[in-house]
């Protein structure tokens, strides 16, 4: 059975080579979330929408979130950790620029960065990652990782065993504990 993720893209949506819309023309399971305005980034409004989406995912959906998309993941995931399985954040803009202040993820999450990324450069990233509790991995010099990601399957199927080892450590802990 497919998992359920969620695509949460960035400023301008995504548009048609981007590797989101890519998985989700492949993927039936995977639903864009929409915004209002995809030029205006406005964290309370792009967290609502996340927020709504992930209602009607119900419980273990994954997130896939791209650029502010990853800002407006990690305000709506600071309301709701339970419900969500795992979040990839791929090359997310600096949480500074929007008054975030990111907390350690209580899911597996794995944030991916690149050397060439205008928007956050490669300590910060390992920065925010660390901040997150969250994998690590350094996707080269792809700039802003807004095209086709060929190796992101990879990565997004490595935060699915995570997820699926981390339902196997909690399931294991309620049988011991009674």
């Amino acid at each position: 059975m497919e998992k359920c993720v969620l695509i949460v893209p960035g400023l301008r949506g995504s548009g048609p080579g981007h590797w989101q819309t890519l998985w989700q023309a492949k993927h039936r399971s995977y639903r864009r979330v929409l915004q209002h305005d995809w030029l205006a980034p406005r964290l309370d409004a792009w967290c609502a929408a996340l927020d709504a989406a992930l209602a009607a995912a119900g419980p273990g959906a994954f997130v896939a979130a791209h650029g502010f998309g990853c800002l407006a993941t990690l305000a709506c995931l600071g309301r709701r950790n339970a419900d969500v399985a795992g979040v990839l954040l791929v090359a997310p803009r600096h949480p500074d620029e929007f008054g975030l202040a990111p907390r350690p993820l209580e899911m597996p999450g794995i944030l991916v960065a690149s050397r060439t990324d205008p928007c956050m450069t490669l300590e910060e990233a390992h920065r925010l990652a660390r901040t997150l509790d969250a994998g690590f991995v350094d996707a080269g010099d792809a700039g802003h990782i807004d095209a086709s990601w060929p190796q992101g399957e990879r990565v997004l199927a490595r935060l699915f065993s995570l997820a699926e080892a981390r339902e196997r450590e909690l399931a294991l802990a309620m049988a011991m504990s009674g």
